[in-house]
């Protein structure tokens, strides 16, 4: 039986959507526990979007968490290394603090990961499905996409080590404050040219070739700058393909963008749709996790969060059937449940009740 997709709610069409998008890269299905020990996120709580993390003691007296995220438990658990890759896609709810609401939410996110050797043609696969999840979702979106390694590098060149120093000058980079960065950086005695380039890259901002042609520019008159180059070439290259099969215009090219970087060292990225103003996906490649749970491997993923689809896009799952049967007290049980299997054998979503419920939605109504 074919299922109506226009009769789900935006999440499950999402969902349902990108199961099969996901399984003709050849990912596969992951699912993992709702709970870890507190230690695992502990030890990385800088690679967390929150500090807060929900505790219990179990019954060993084991101290264990609701997990916050899914992609520590994945590399946790991964066998995965350089020769034997594992690609896999995942339907999870992740328990964060909102620091809006000052509650705990629970967060549905449906995301992927490749692990192993991660070469250009994998790079290409996730930012592709992550744009296919976008399209999925809503046709008008952007995709920011940006490189950690030009942002480090020009960071190690310049001689910052300190990492209360570099918290601060990616705080003012995040934030896009020139104003700021010129000042932490004075203050550590940073050459004026780094200054400059710093300034200059993190307000570069656009779509198309011309903002990459300015960012190798800039790099090109400081010493040193083979990293810088390569992070460089290495965006340019996913870009012209990604633009090379129409998606130029749906791509921003945005150096302030800044992950952790303890973890992520390549491509990164997050999207928008219009209705939402907030990021709904957010991604990139952080083999450095890798390195710190001890593995010869590189990843790199993206999660959507579709919790935050349903105040913004029409819920048509609860407010509409095909038919709607009422029937009364007096009914016999069997008579009413077989007259409804005849609409739902025939693909109609069916509902049973003894009186018209309100704000119900029908195409057509029986009543017994």
């Amino acid at each position: 039986m074919k299922i109506d997709t226009t009769k789900l709610s935006k999440e499950e069409q999402v969902y349902l959507e990108l199961v099969n998008l996901y399984e003709q890269f050849g990912y596969k299905s992951y699912h993992v526990q709702n709970f870890e020990e507190y230690s695992l996120y502990l030890d990385n709580k800088s690679f967390l979007s929150t500090e807060n993390v929900l505790t219990f003691n179990d019954r060993n007296g084991k101290l264990l968490a609701l997990k916050p995220d899914v992609t520590l438990s994945i590399v946790k658990n991964s066998k995965a290394g350089i020769n034997a890759n594992e690609k896999l896609y995942y339907r999870e709810n992740v328990y964060r603090y909102d620091k809006t609401s000052h509650e705990y939410k629970e967060i549905q996110q449906i995301g992927l990961e490749v692990i192993g050797k991660i070469d250009l043609l994998s790079m290409l696969e996730v930012c592709s499905m992550a744009i296919a999840g976008f399209e999925v979702i809503d046709t008008d979106f952007i995709l920011d996409l940006s490189h950690v390694g030009l942002i480090s590098s020009l960071l190690e060149s310049s001689g910052i080590i300190e990492s209360s120093v570099k918290a601060d000058i990616l705080s003012c980079i995040r934030a896009k404050n020139t104003h700021d960065l010129k000042r932490f950086a004075e203050k550590v005695k940073i050459s004026e040219n780094y200054i400059n380039a710093l300034c200059n890259i993190i307000t570069l901002c656009g779509t198309g070739e011309a903002v990459l042609d300015k960012a190798i520019a800039i790099v090109k008159e400081l010493p040193n700058n083979q990293k810088m180059c390569c992070a460089i070439s290495e965006l340019r290259e996913v870009y012209t393909v990604l633009s090379q099969n129409g998606y130029g215009e749906k791509i921003s090219i945005d150096f302030s963008m800044m992950n952790d970087l303890d973890y992520y060292n390549g491509i990164i990225f997050q999207g928008y749709v219009k209705r939402i103003p907030k990021p709904v996906l957010t991604g990139g490649r952080y083999d450095k996790l890798l390195e710190k749970f001890g593995k010869n491997a590189g990843a790199m993923g993206f999660a959507i969060y579709v919790s935050e689809l349903a105040p913004y896009y029409t819920n048509t799952c609860n407010d509409y059937v095909d038919v709607l049967i009422i029937y009364s007290s007096s009914c016999d049980a069997r008579i009413v449940y077989n007259k409804a299997m005849v609409y739902r054998n025939k693909g109609k979503k069916v509902l049973c009740e003894t009186s018209i419920p309100v704000g119900l939605k029908y195409k057509s109504i029986i009543t017994i």
